[in-house]
């Protein structure tokens, strides 16, 4: 089943996620800044046979 995260709790609920992903992970985004903790958690999951997949758009946001 999908999940829809808001800003609100976001970075817990990732890790949360992907510590339990059992066989896919997919991260959809408009944009990407994978922080060192996240980075690690994926590849653990990789290291566990979860297929990661992330999906983003080609631009960083804007400050405005």
């Amino acid at each position: 089943m999908a999940t829809f995260l808001t800003t609100t709790r976001i970075s817990a609920a990732l890790e949360y996620l992907i510590k339990q992903a059992q066989e896919n992970i997919r991260l959809i985004s408009p944009y990407v800044k994978v922080n060192r903790r996240l980075q690690d958690l994926i590849r653990d999951a990789d290291l566990r046979g979860v297929k990661c997949i992330l999906i983003y758009g080609k631009s960083d946001m804007k400050p405005a």
